[in-house]
Formats: C-alpha cells, structure tokens, sequence
C-alpha cells in the first residue's frame, strides 16, 4: 500500500510493517502455530531483519522516511544485512545492489563497491540511493557527507532485545538489563524457537563467548610470543589490554590516536577526581568540548572511553533523539530540556551530543530558520542559563565545525575545540596494539593501514581474527596486510596513475626547494610537507606555494593537460597567497583589508594571480629539469604505495646517479 492511501493512520514503523509482511491476517507465528498453520521455511521471519527493524524504530526512522531521497543508516557488525533486508520488505521497492548502476533502475543499497561514476549516475537520475554499513568510512568517498539524512543504529540493548524476541515468537521475554552482542544474538534468535528458549541461548552464548574469547585473547598471545621465542605470564600487560576489550572495558588512557583529545580527557578524568573529593569547584572544571572528525575517526568511541576513564555514566543523545516523536520546534526545545535535566540527576557525567552540527546556525536565510532558533536558544540556555549543570560535561560531536553556531562556541558552553586527526603510523601502531596486543611485523601492519580511520581499522581487526580462527592459529601481521590489500585491490589504472605523477610532482618539488617532506601516499592520493614556519618571510611561502603547484606542473608534464585533482591544491594555494597580499603586507601593498573589502579590489586579485603565477612557472621549471627523477619517483609510488621523504630522497638520489653522463676516455 503506497504512502498516500494510508490517509489518516498513524505513520507506519518498520515493526508494524514487518508484521504486516511476515504474519497477515494475523497469521500465527511458527512457534505456537498448529502443525498445519506454520508458514513455509522461506517465510519465516529472520532474526536478523527482525532487530533491524526494532533498531530502525528506535533511530526515529519510518519505512517512508526512505522511499525515496539518499540515505545513511550505520548499524552494528552483523545487522548490515537485516537492515537492508527490514528496508526492502517495509518499504515495497526492490532495490538492486549491483555497483554498476543502471538506468532503469530506481533504488539501490550502495556499498563500498560502487565508483564515483555509478553514485553520480544515481543522483542524476533521481533513484533512491541507502547506504547501509557499520561506518561511513565503507562506503564510496563523500556518499555520507551528501546524505539527505543519517541514522545510526546503536547496540542492542535489553528492550530492544525483548521487542526483536516478542516479534520473532509472539511471546514476552525479560532479560538483563545490558549491551548484547549481534553475533550471539542472531545465533540465539532464529526462526521457530520459544522467547524461553531464545533466553537460554542468550545466557549460554554470552557466558561462553567470555569464556572463549578469553582463553582465545590468551592462546593468540602465547603462540605468537613463542613464535618469537619469548614467554609471558597470563597476566602481563599484552593479556590484560585483550581481556579489557572483552569485556568491552576501555579507558582513554589505553587509546592510541587520539592526540590533543585524549590529553584534555586525561586532565578531565583528574579534575573529576578531585571534584568527586570535594578538592575542587565545578567552575574550575573544563566542562564544555566540541570535537570534530571525518567520519569514523573515533568520536563515540571516545566519548564511551572518556567516560570510563572518568569513573561516570555517559549519557548519549542527538538532534535525531530530540526530534523523534515530536513535531515541532517547541516540542524539541522541551526534548533538549528533559536530556539536560536526565544528566543533572546522573551527575558527576558525560552528556555526549552527537551530529551537533544538526540544529544548524541561528540567522539563516531559509524558510525553516525559525525552527532552528528555538531549538539552539533551547540547548544555549542549557549549557549556560540560570539553571546550574555542576557535574555534567558537554561533549558535543561533528563531522563539520564550521556549521556550528558561533553562539555555541563561546566561553562557558562549546569554548574548546579539538579536531581529531587522521592516524599517524604511530598511532596506527598503537590501534593494532590495542586491537591485538603483542603482534609481530606491528609496524608493517601499520603500514600497510595508513589512511584508515580508527573505525576502519577495526573492521579490518574483526576480519583479520575471524581469518586467524578459520586457519585455527593466532592473528599475525599478514592477515592485516592482506585484508586491506583486499579493500584496496580495485583500482583504476588510469586514475592511479594520474595520482602517482601529481603526487609525486608535489614531493619532488618540496625537495628541491629544501621543505619538510613528511611522506606521499597513492592509496589517500595524498602528500604531507611541514606547514610554513610563523611568521614567515614572502620567500618561504612563496616555496610553499610552488610545492602545492607541482602536482599540476607533472600532470602537465607527462599527460600534456592538467586534470581535476588539483582543485584543492589550487584552493589552499589561493587562501595562502591571498593572506599574503590582504593580511600580512608581504606583496606590493601595507594595507590590511577586511575580506569582503578585499576581494573587491582588482590590484589584490591581481596580486594574488601574480604569485600564483610565479609558482606556476617555477614548479614547472623544476619538473622539466628533473624529469626523469619523476619518472621513477612516480614509479615506486605506484609500486610501493607509499614513501616517507627518506625514501623519496633515495628514490631522486639513485635517479640522478644513473642518469649522469659518463666521462670520455
């Protein structure tokens, strides 16, 4: 039945629309159904589709919420399939999951596998477009930041258990108030078995996935410690990290990443310590952190290690949390209120607020900007009005900043922000380490992630310890290496080749001109020079300034035409050498204009241009003259993937060693 016949009932959810689906005409279910009433083994209604469909509930998600549009539902390890599933049965579309997208077709699932090509057919054509995956990070490039919206599923938990329990058998369960595993679960919750039954397994499988994973943690450990001919006793730090992870017990100070992030919770965790002791007042205490992020960089995860590193509850909630349910501006305002007023009760805590950026910025110009007014005055009035929060820290979450309203970020509320950022080898190193514990070649697995979000990577870890089990042995570093050689195998000649020269163009470049050359990158397409020292002269940034324009300068050079890829670069060029001209007095004039006064006048364009020219010729320069030095800097990044500036100073040396004229006789 479409949408517009359901006239004035009430909007359906997914798990009265599974129920229409698996048990019409009220339809026994299979497991009091009399032996000549039960439904064919291919009806029965999986566990899996069944969670997913209270999950969906929960997220404030509707089967026609997706009908149509481009969407985003995020869901833990296991469910992916039963979310797709629940999508397809309660919506009536028939959707395709082929990464080549067809033009006859109107609705697909996207998933890792679909290239820019098939997404951007999509849109064009107006199909309705469901990613569904455990983070944004797996799927294509840019599909989760275009979204019309995001849901994100959280762990099961008691009631939405018992719901998925009570739709599967049509009987009541009660069970421990607690997270479950989706694994455990869809081996207990299977079709044509009793809530008691399904109770029973639950407690079994729980209690021997302790155990199992356990002595798993131990066995991994010892194998791989006698594989190098060391020993240690069960209860050594390798040991510990594991079990901690079991058991889902993760403090910050076991986090590896992190960076300024983790080192303001740690100051938290103490100032906590002392406010619990009566040591220290609340207005001493930094209670208010917007943290930034990509998608999958980690952000709830460290609010739950932040909150057990502190020793308090965490409370989580969203704008989606707020906006379930209501219909209103008003109404929402009084949902912020109630959040507020659950986390004074909890208090000493953590109030997590994620997806903040989506109560958008007071001022706008659009038709619903009312809407967003009262609902930000709503939550300024919380972090900071006449009714005290002592003991409730803030952390609001984003994917952008830069969306904030600038209201939030003032001194009392939001005051501090942190960014987390991308992994370093290091850190990646020190992710593997937690995920795994002692592990031989560490820093070849760490390698071979680079680029990868802490999300990502724990992917990869599950993938890497399902591989070790099936193999019957512990995890070794080549399970890693494999794995994202996997995620990483389909690629496009022409576009890797394309990104090997620009990249290459930018490091050999930097060299030349004496920079800072941390390391180049084909799988993120990306090359990392030291930013320019402050203050700085016209002549460092100008060198600067000329790095970012190799990757254009080798694009001409070998292909004779420049492609789309250095847009960005051309982009932090224009904002480098325009801050040399309007802000600091550095090119031709003293003046320092506001930006909208400034990009009005056409000798500062002029300017501008000038030492965007200046770059231009001069990277041009230095690639025509060292050409065959590209040549192979380019070749090793494809073969090698990645070089830090050691190696591509080798890879340049050798070059211009076999490439000298020899001496006549």
């Amino acid at each position: 039945m479409s949408a517009s016949k359901r006239g004035a009932k009430p909007v359906a959810s997914f798990v009265s629309e599974i129920v229409s689906h698996f048990f019409p005409l009220n339809r026994k279910h299979p497991v009091s159904a009399d032996a000549g009433d039960r439904q064919p083994q291919e009806q029965f209604l999986r566990g899996d589709v069944a969670l997913a469909a209270v999950l969906l509930d929960c997220a404030g998600a509707r089967p026609d919420d997706l009908r149509r549009g481009v969407h985003v539902v995020l869901a833990p390890e296991r469910l992916v399939a039963g979310v797709r599933e629940a999508i397809a049965k309660t919506t009536g579309i028939e959707f395709s999951d082929n990464p080549a997208y067809r033009r006859n077709e109107q609705a697909v699932f996207v998933n890792g596998r679909f290239d820019e090509g098939s997404v951007i057919s999509g849109l064009q054509a107006g199909a309705t477009m469901i990613g569904v995956a455990e983070s944004a990070a797996d799927l294509p490039t840019g599909f989760a930041a275009i979204a019309d919206r995001t849901w994100t599923l959280r762990a099961p938990d008691r009631a939405s258990v018992e719901a998925a329990i009570a739709l599967m058998t049509g009987e009541s369960a009660t069970l421990p108030d607690r997270q479950y595993d989706p694994s455990a679960l869809l081996k207990a919750l299977r079709p044509g078995v009793t809530a008691e039954k399904v109770v029973a397994n639950l407690k079994a499988l729980h209690e021997e996935k302790w155990r199992g994973d356990a002595a798993n943690a131990l066995t991994n450990s010892t194998a791989l410690n006698e594989a190098n001919g060391e020993t240690f006793e069960a209860e050594s730090p390798n040991v510990k990290t594991q079990l901690k992870a079991v058991g889902r017990i993760v403090r910050l100070r076991d986090l590896s990443g992190y960076g300024a992030a983790k080192a303001w919770g740690m100051r938290l965790a103490a100032d906590l310590t002392d406010y619990k002791a009566g040591r220290l007042t609340w207005e001493d205490v930094d209670s208010g952190l917007l943290l930034s992020g990509p998608p999958g960089c980690g952000k709830t995860f460290f609010a739950t290690a932040l909150a057990s590193e502190c020793g308090v509850p965490l409370i989580r909630s969203s704008y989606a949390d707020w906006e379930a349910g209501t219909g209103g501006g008003n109404l929402i305002a009084k949902s912020i209120k109630r959040a507020f007023a659950d986390a004074r009760k909890a208090a000493p805590c953590i109030l997590f607020i994620d997806e903040i950026d989506s109560v958008g910025a007071r001022g706008g110009r659009a038709h619903n900007s009312g809407w967003f007014d009262v609902v930000i005055n709503a939550l300024l009035a919380e972090l900071d009005g006449a009714e005290p929060r002592p003991g409730v820290v803030v952390v609001g979450a984003t994917n952008h900043p830069d969306a904030i309203d600038p209201a939030l970020r003032r001194p009392g509320r939001l005051d501090r922000h942190i960014e987390i950022p991308k992994p370093t080898i290091d850190d990646l190193k020190g992710i593997l380490a937690h995920h795994f514990g002692k592990l031989a070649g560490l820093g070849r697995a760490a390698l071979a992630c680079r680029g990868l979000s802490p999300a990502a990577v724990a992917q990869v870890a599950r993938e890497a310890r399902r591989a070790a089990r099936n193999a019957r042995r512990g995890v070794v570093a080549d399970d890693v290496v494999e794995i994202v050689a996997a995620r990483r195998a389909l690629r496009d000649p022409r576009r890797d080749r394309i990104v090997c020269v620009h990249e290459s163009g930018h490091a050999l470049v930097a060299l030349k001109l004496n920079l800072r050359l941390a390391w180049i990158d084909a799988d993120s397409g990306e090359t990392t020079i030291g930013a320019p020292a402050s203050p700085a002269s016209l002549a460092e940034l100008q060198a600067h300034l000329t790095a970012m324009m190799g990757g254009r300068a080798a694009e001409l050079a070998v292909f004779g035409e420049p492609t789309s890829g250095p847009l960005l670069d051309l982009a932090h060029a224009t904002s480098l050498a325009y801050s040399a001209v309007a802000h600091a007095g550095l090119a031709g004039s003293l003046i320092v204009m506001p930006d909208e006064l400034a990009l009005a006048q056409l000798d500062v364009r002029q300017r501008v241009e000038d030492l965007l020219m200046r770059a231009m010729d001069r990277a041009t320069q230095i690639i025509s003259a060292h050409r065959p030095a590209l040549d192979a800097l380019a070749q090793a990044l494809s073969e090698r993937r990645y070089l830090d500036g050691g190696e591509v100073k080798v890879v340049v040396q050798r070059r211009r060693r076999t490439t000298k004229t020899p001496r006549r006789e």
